[in-house]
């Protein structure tokens, strides 16, 4: 887990003159990127990191003003970037609390009857529910994620969740 890399957000369109960028963040809370105070910009397995200067609330997004950039032209190179911070910058979680969705990636998920469904290759939310998106092979699934109902069992130890689902392929 340590060199993995969480995605907590989009970059956007520049923002005004001064070379700062809107941030749209894909965490419950808004404001849950504005203690980080560097971030790596880009893709999976191409990040570059960047100093935090500012970062403030507006509307429905963050603005940032990260280190070296001060015009719109510059910073502009940014837009639809993905943001992310290491795992091991995130807080510890109390036993209580559960897990983070990164910590599900990559667990293999299986039937109450033992068959295997795949593993998880990404969270996403979907309104009621959470949903889990499962590839096996070329095969994606897409299976709530409701607990109890569905997701009987969470085991991090194990690397696997168990769910209540019959596979339609």
């Amino acid at each position: 887990m340590k060199d993995k890399y969480v995605i907590m957000a989009k970059l956007g369109a520049p923002y005004g003159i001064l070379g700062w960028i809107k941030v749209y963040p894909n965490t419950e809370e808004l404001e849950s990127l504005i203690d980080y105070t560097s971030w790596f910009v880009g893709q999976p397995n191409r990040w570059q990191s960047y100093a935090v200067e500012d970062c403030k609330v507006h509307n429905n997004a963050l603005l940032v003003k990260l280190s070296g950039f001060s015009s719109p032209e510059q910073v502009a190179c940014l837009t639809n970037q993905q943001v992310a911070i290491k795992r091991e910058q995130l807080p510890d979680l109390e036993e209580d609390e559960g897990y983070y969705w990164a910590d599900l990636e990559g667990l293999t998920v299986v039937s109450l009857a033992n068959q295997v469904l795949g593993k998880v290759a990404y969270l996403y939310e979907a309104g009621a529910s959470d949903i889990l998106v499962v590839r096996q092979d070329k095969v994606e699934q897409h299976i709530p994620f409701i607990e109890e109902e569905v997701v009987k069992e969470v085991s991090l130890a194990e690397q696997r969740i168990v769910v209540d689902w019959e596979t339609g392929v």
